[in-house]
């Protein structure tokens, strides 16, 4: 499947965006408000006189009363959706999303890449309300909300109403709710250039003014994001997450949950940062072992136009699994389903919305979608998916992409997944119409982040960045070294074969020890190296984690265990990068042979030199099993980075090493790069990876 450009916008009225980009609108769709008064501005009204005792103790009063408030007051109640579009007669589902993932759903860091399934067009149907599902021993459950009012109207999945509070603004009969969302941001703060999408991509400032552009024309927003704030970039090298969190504070993010790599520095690190974050970090199934109390607030309730919004939070057993494991001392893993069950049964009748934050891939949003029908939304996060628009999945499950509303139906029955790619190049939207009965409409899209977003000079987000970026420029301007030629290092293809960067930093880990060969997995290495003068900073940004190299001692019987591991299991694993070994991965009989280091057949009773990192020695990523029959283990207390930085001190220019240390024979059949977007179905259009709503139909390569 070839990613391209659309050549056309979105049918129906065009009219000019918040940015003055012409933004495609269905008006069978959920009207997107563009102004919370008639007319498009207030209109000032006099007022008399007031006695200044009542001027003076008036706005301490209303002062007072929304510091006591446990959530945010409701934005102006303002235009709301014509109840002709939300009328009985029908809205249309939009038509089929295109879905790609840089890797396989529910595979992430460093497991193969293989192709994602594309989905099919499916027949809407009706979705069970939220089953009363037991609470999970010792998971702590929210105290059930006050019962509805008599004559409530009745909205939601399970046909309950919310509670009105009696100081809230009077809830409008219909109304639009904009939640917008992001995920796998990765402390990309910075505009950048991404291979097969182009240059000066992204960039925090850019994001927080079309954020605010959206406030400015919608009454009622949500900001939220999927996990992955932290690591990626010199910003959390540097400073730890510090400039991310102050950065989502001033766009004003509503919540976020917990992504893998939020613990990348240990728990106690990250619940320090949130205390002082100015937004909530949500996760239900994360609990302290010694206690069974969750590590964080498991979910937050907003009021937007009059309805209740809860929103949780959850971590998947993917992500969960590829944490170090002395970062997972101390804390258990509560699957998400058994830790959301019981929340969801005590929320779900008093609200009108349910948001899941879920950090589970793709795959593992469909089927939290399936197993827990009282889910409305679910923001995602890991797979670093791009979600045109939002997937429908029933609870049977089918995932629905496009139909038919169902005759009679009060709202879109199934659960809305969404998910905004990666590193913030997409800010995703997603409209809600809800009319007396409950929602009733919805539509949504990725809209892109790129240079034709002005960021004023006065922009606080700028200035905070600017102050930080100025900080590691001093230290990583330093030239240390020349690269050639492009060395690039595909997010789907690192994980399949050995590539000559993953070569070549295995190279310099081999040298730095003195060792026979080297092996890493491959998502130690996070970006390519272009050609040209590399520098410091260039350094941190292919090598961020703070990984030391340990020298193994291991005989030849050893060695080809390992590499028999990892044959046996290959497609189903991580990927691994290697150096100063070559190998045959006989797939059709899933065994290994000839293996020579050194260039030398390999002899199994000899002892060789294995060089790795400690997170790969210390378990994790199936090290126990690589490393189960090393003899010795020498901790060098030195870095990736200081190998790396050794060599280029010493040899000055990266040549790129040979590839194909490893050669396959057999199936599975081993897909290009351009094959990480899987084909289109004979019925649908080709799928499109659109960087603007006005592009043209120029193609574009597939994802990286």
């Amino acid at each position: 499947m070839v990613c391209r450009r659309p050549s056309a916008p979105p049918t129906g009225t065009m009219s000019e965006g918040p940015l003055g980009r012409r933004e495609g609108r269905r008006e069978t769709s959920v009207p997107l408000i563009t102004s919370g008064f008639p007319g498009g501005r207030p209109r000032r009204v006099a007022r008399p006189a007031l006695p200044i005792l009542l001027t003076t103790l008036l706005p301490l009063v209303l002062l007072a009363g929304l510091l006591a408030a446990d959530q945010p007051a409701p934005p102006l109640a303002g235009a709301a959706i014509p109840p002709a579009v939300v009328a009985a007669s029908g809205i249309p589902f939009p038509a089929p999303t295109d879905v790609w993932s840089e890797r396989a759903p529910g595979l992430r860091e460093g497991r193969p890449g293989l192709p994602a399934t594309r989905l099919a067009r499916g027949p809407t149907g009706s979705s069970a309300g939220p089953e009363a599902v037991p609470a999970a021993p010792g998971v702590p459950v929210p105290p059930p909300l006050p019962a509805p009012p008599p004559g409530s109207t009745a909205r939601g999945p399970g046909s309950a109403a919310a509670v009105a509070s009696p100081t809230a603004v009077p809830r409008p009969d219909v109304a639009t709710l904009t939640i917008l969302y992001t995920n796998d941001t990765h402390a990309h703060l910075l505009p950048f250039d991404m291979p097969a999408f182009g240059k000066d991509l992204g960039g925090i400032a850019r994001r927080a003014e079309v954020i605010r552009a959206i406030r400015a024309a919608e009454p009622h927003v949500l900001l939220f994001d999927g996990g992955d704030i932290f690591q990626g970039t010199s910003f959390y090298t540097f400073f730890k997450g510090e400039v991310d969190l102050a950065a989502f504070a001033l766009m004003g993010y509503d919540a976020t949950t917990m992504g893998n790599h939020e613990l990348d520095d240990g728990m106690t690190h990250l619940i320090e940062k949130y205390k002082t974050a100015g937004f909530p970090l949500l996760c239900a199934n994360i609990l302290h072992a010694d206690t069974r109390r969750p590590v964080f607030p498991t979910y937050r309730l907003f009021e937007r136009a009059g309805r209740q919004i809860a929103v949780l939070g959850c971590i998947g057993s993917e992500a969960w699994s590829v944490i170090p494991e002395n970062r997972r001392q101390g804390y258990e893993f509560v699957e998400p389903r058994e830790a959301l069950a019981p929340l969801l049964a005590r929320l779900r009748p008093s609200a009108d919305l349910v948001v899941l934050l879920s950090h589970s891939g793709y795959e593992g949003d469909q089927q939290l979608a399936a197993d827990l029908p009282g889910l409305d939304v679910i923001i995602g996060g890991h797979t670093n998916t791009y979600l045109e628009s939002p997937v429908l999945v029933k609870a049977e499950p089918t995932v629905v992409v496009g139909g038919p509303r169902p005759a009679g139906g009060s709202r879109p029955v199934g659960t809305l997944v969404v998910q905004a790619f990666k590193w913030g190049y997409y800010l995703g939207r997603l409209d809600l119409g809800f009319g007396p009965a409950g929602l009733q409409a919805w539509s949504g899209r990725l809209v892109p982040i790129d240079a034709s977003v002005t960021v004023p000079l006065d922009s606080p987000v700028a200035r905070l960045v600017s102050k930080y970026e100025e900080r590691i420029r001093a230290q990583t301007t330093q030239i240390v070294g020349t690269c050639l030629e492009d060395l690039p290092y595909p997010e789907v293809e690192k994980h399949e074969r050995d590539l000559p960067l993953g070569t070549f930093i295995c190279e310099t880990m081999r040298e730095f020890t003195g060792a026979d060969l080297a092996i890493m997995n491959s998502g130690s290495i996070r970006d390519a190296i272009p050609a040209g003068p590399v520098t410091m900073g260039r350094v941190f940004q292919v090598l961020p984690f703070d990984n030391t190299l340990v020298v193994l001692t291991m005989n030849g019987a050893a060695v080809q265990a390992m590499l028999q591991f990892i044959c046996a299991n290959y497609g189903q694993i991580t990927g691994y990068q290697y150096a100063g070994l070559t190998a045959t991965y006989d797939l059709d009989r899933r065994e290994v042979r000839d293996i020579r280091v050194g260039g030398r057949p390999l002899e199994a009773a000899k002892d060789y030199r294995v060089v790795t990192i400690n997170y790969l020695a210390d378990g994790n990523q199936n090290g126990r099993e690589l490393f189960r029959e090393a003899a010795r283990r020498q901790e060098t207390g030195f870095l990736m980075r200081d190998a790396l930085l050794a060599w280029l001190k010493r040899h000055e220019r990266i040549s790129p090493p040979p590839a194909g240390l490893i050669t396959f024979v057999g199936p599975p059949a081993l897909p290009t790069a351009s094959a990480a977007v899987p084909a289109a179905p004979a019925s649908a259009t080709a799928p499109v990876a659109p960087r603007d709503a006005a592009a043209d139909a120029a193609t574009a390569p597939a994802a990286p």
